[in-house]
């Protein structure tokens, strides 16, 4: 998967992401072994998690998209019933 370029995280499960979670809260979903990243769409499933919950894993995926050397464009939704998600944050690199 080194060549992959779009990665979508659909229906990705706030509490099975506390498994993954770094010791400084931050999650490693492992995209700098990616180099060839170009964009990431992330709807997070924040099911009986709470605000400050949802704020933090929304701040430690776009801490990750920022990270990577390409610099994804990167959106992330949240979604904490079944068909129901918005679009909470939108960043779009230009080049």
């Amino acid at each position: 998967m080194p060549r992959l370029r779009n990665l979508k995280f659909w229906q990705f499960h706030l509490r099975e992401a506390r498994g993954i979670a770094c010791n400084d809260g931050s999650l490693d979903l492992g995209l700098g072994n990616l180099p060839s990243l170009q964009e990431v769409d992330v709807i997070l499933r924040c099911d009986g998690a709470g605000k400050e919950e949802v704020e933090q894993a929304k701040a430690a995926l776009r801490h990750e998209a920022e990270m990577h050397p390409n610099h994804p464009r990167h959106s992330i939704g949240v979604s904490y019933r079944r068909r129901d998600w918005s679009r909470d944050s939108r960043n779009t690199r230009r080049g």
